[in-house]
């Protein structure tokens, strides 16, 4: 705010010595020595507040402004001007539906995907919530707090996540516990780009399979499914859908029928980055199998429990795989490959198994090339699940030396699953 200097004017005359006082113009009073000086009304209105607003708008305000105005001649005097210049405040509502027990907009998660419309955001406050979900709309999903502080569950027989969205659907931060589902025992989705982010998927149990995407895409990460039965994918099972996996863990899944996989890909692109597949129990089956149009393995562990093969590919498909900077570990797990298979091993390890590589039905070793090792991998612990590597491991500064590869601090990539530019998780 500016402070103007009085306006001065010298009066006309004096009259025996004494000012004439009406002399001066409208608006001015004459002091004792005969100058006019300005009556201070206070300032028309102050039109250049540059102050923040700190609304949570981002359009024009034309709020009073308030503040005081002092000038030269010790008048004070309010500044009822009007602001009209844009709000520069921040909004700080996050815009989206809260589901709450109570202090919520909806208290059912169902009542508020119901409610929403395409790219809504629902969020969901600690709890447990037994609801069968249908998402049949692009919206994000998420928990206002930690993962393991915000439970769904179905609470009857087949029931669990059922979503066709025709977009882009996230799940944030949720954990999806004792689905009984028909065809996905937690999480059946189609013609759906499904983001799956820092969730767990534990304790379900089906005839079928635990995670089943169908025509879309998958980008899961930071997430774990751990503790199922499924009959014959109890980890995951994708059908021309790319996938793109990262930081993510599937431990101590059970496929009960006879010759199920951990993992099934079918047709699509697959990634894999920084992910464990630990204890699998699939009776013959494999950890990883496939009919995918490539796939694509990168600083993961395999640990063979009762599974057989990692990357068993179906040989109808002349498919590109490639397994890199990863560990296939313990219990007679070994790689193996279709007829129709183009591999590309390199920078890993295949331990504890008399057949480490089998393409068609010839078995041999890994071959030394490429980077590749045989040696004992010197994890921590991990039968407790501490799957870092030791000080004298092997692995360290063993994997891919190109710098697309090194690992968070800026070293070689080591091979495991905390190696890697996504190996700080």
């Amino acid at each position: 705010m500016l402070t103007l200097a009085p306006v001065v004017y010298l009066s006309a005359c004096l009259i025996d010595g004494q000012p004439a006082q009406g002399d001066c113009p409208d608006g001015f009073v004459m002091d004792s020595g005969g100058l006019c000086l300005e009556t201070d009304s206070g300032d028309a209105g102050d039109t250049g507040d540059t102050g923040a607003d700190s609304g949570n708008d981002s359009g024009s305000d034309t709020a009073i402004d308030t503040d005081t105005d002092t000038d030269s001649g010790g008048d004070t005097a309010t500044d009822t001007g009007t602001d009209t210049g844009p709000d520069t405040g921040t909004d700080t509502g996050s815009g989206a539906t809260l589901v709450c027990a109570s202090g919520g907009d909806f208290t059912s998660i169902t009542d508020a995907i119901n409610a929403a419309s395409d790219g809504d955001s629902i969020e969901v406050c600690p709890g447990t919530y037994t609801e069968c979900l249908v998402i049949d709309k692009p919206i994000t999903l998420m928990a206002t707090g930690a993962v393991e502080d915000t439970i769904i569950e179905p609470g009857r027989a087949e029931c669990a996540v059922d979503i066709q969205a025709y977009g882009e659907v996230t799940l944030r931060s949720l954990t999806f516990a004792n689905g009984v589902g028909e065809v996905g025992g937690a999480l059946y989705a189609t013609d759906t780009d499904l983001i799956v982010e820092d969730c767990v998927f534990r304790d379900s149990v089906t005839a079928a399979v635990t995670i089943r995407i169908e025509e879309g895409s998958l980008s899961m990460s930071d997430s774990e499914v751990i503790d199922t039965e499924a009959a014959t994918a109890p980890g995951l099972w994708t059908y021309d859908v790319d996938v793109h996996l990262e930081n993510t863990v599937f431990a101590r899944n059970v496929a009960t029928g006879s010759m199920g996989d951990a993992l099934y890909f079918g047709a699509g692109d697959v990634e894999l980055f920084n992910v464990l597949v630990t204890e699998a129990e699939t009776e013959g089956g494999s950890i990883v199998s496939t009919s995918a149009d490539s796939l694509f393995i990168v600083n993961s562990v395999f640990d063979g429990a009762s599974a057989v093969y990692v990357m068993f590919s179906d040989s109808s498909h002349g498919s590109t795989y490639t397994l890199e900077n990863s560990v296939v570990y313990g219990n007679g797990a070994r790689v193996g490959l279709g007829f129709g298979a183009s591999p590309t091993l390199e920078y890993s390890i295949v331990y504890d198994t008399d057949y480490p590589l089998c393409i068609a039905s010839s078995c041999a070793d890994l071959p030394a090339t490429n980077g590749n090792l045989t040696s004992d991998p010197r994890f921590t612990d991990p039968d407790a699940g501490d799957w870092t590597l030791d000080s004298f491991s092997p692995c360290i500064d063993a994997g891919n030396p190109a710098a697309a590869y090194n690992d968070p601090d800026g070293s070689r990539n080591d091979i495991g699953i905390y190696g890697g530019p996504g190996g700080s998780w």
